[in-house]
């Protein structure tokens, strides 16, 4: 009887201490569900490093070509408005060219015309008798020839005359065919305006051709008529477009009436009036276009047969 409830006791204990031990295990297994623990978040993907080929790469176009597209065209604009300064003449704004005739005198006492020249620019100084043929030149002397380029055809009257500096001051002396006296002109640099063409004509004095044309040529009687605004029969008269000049085509030739001065090309004939509004009537070859000077200003006028 003994044997028999010892192992009973036995049997139950061993049943009570599994019973505790499954219970234990539950509570164990039970506790993370009571209180979750927050869960880690995924660390980031390490970047993949650049190959060594890229960084020669980058390193070669950075060494190569260190601006941008934007900052090059800056660069260009820049550079070409540096340039246009450079070229650009002295002052502010561009410099202006006239054109004029110059009345010189020999006679002792009087000023000497003043040419105004610019650097890099082409004056061209035309040297006429009193009656505006052209004076051929026979010989000059130049001031300063650091300053000043003078070009001469020595078969005309026409000198060409270029700056060289900047500023400066000179004056040439020029010999006319048959005139004893040199014909004085002051050259002048930096001036805001510039002579592009200059008709220095010389008061008082003939040229040889001038001279020669008086003594074996005689005005037509068709000027004098002219002037009294009789142009002789057959004359047709043309078109110009200046209202102070007027043009008639009468055997091959041109007749021309004004009050101004005929500077281009060379009259064969001319007649003037008298009293205080001077007209001049002029023979000369037929040609498109003439320059005449109106009170010292030169005038282009075009001559055409519209009214035919």
């Amino acid at each position: 009887m003994k044997k028999l409830l010892i192992v009973l006791l036995t049997v139950f204990f061993i049943f009570k201490f599994s019973e505790a031990g499954q219970s234990a295990s539950t509570n164990l297994n039970a506790s993370p569900a009571s209180s979750p623990s927050p869960s880690p978040s995924p660390s980031p993907s390490p970047s993949p490093s650049p190959s060594p080929g890229q960084d020669a790469f980058n390193s070669l176009k950075n060494n190569n070509f260190p601006l941008s597209p934007e900052q090059i065209h800056q660069y260009k604009d820049l550079y070409d408005v540096q340039k246009k300064a450079e070229a650009a003449p002295a002052g502010s704004a561009p410099s202006e060219s006239s054109s004029s005739i110059i009345p010189v005198g020999l006679k002792p006492g009087g000023v000497q015309p003043i040419v105004r020249i610019a650097k890099g620019m082409i004056t061209s100084i035309v040297m006429t008798d009193q009656s505006g043929r052209v004076w051929p030149i026979s010989s000059y002397s130049l001031g300063d020839p650091a300053a000043f380029n003078v070009q001469w055809n020595q078969a005309s009257g026409v000198l060409m005359v270029q700056g060289l500096k900047d500023y400066g001051q000179a004056n040439i002396g020029i010999l006319l065919k048959g005139l004893d006296v040199p014909v004085m002109l002051s050259l002048v640099l930096g001036q805001k305006k510039w002579d592009y063409l200059d008709y220095i004509r010389v008061q008082g004095y003939q040229s040889e051709s001038e001279a020669n044309a008086l003594q074996t040529q005689h005005a037509p009687a068709m000027l004098i008529q002219l002037l009294n605004g009789i142009p002789p029969q057959g004359a047709k008269e043309l078109s110009v477009d200046d209202g102070a000049v007027q043009v008639w085509s009468y055997q091959g030739k041109y007749l021309m009436l004004t009050a101004g001065t005929l500077i281009s090309p060379q009259w064969q004939g001319r007649q003037s009036s008298t009293g205080p509004a001077v007209l001049n009537a002029y023979q000369l070859t037929a040609t498109p276009s003439l320059l005449v000077s109106m009170n010292g200003v030169l005038r282009q006028v075009t001559v055409s047969d519209s009214w035919q």
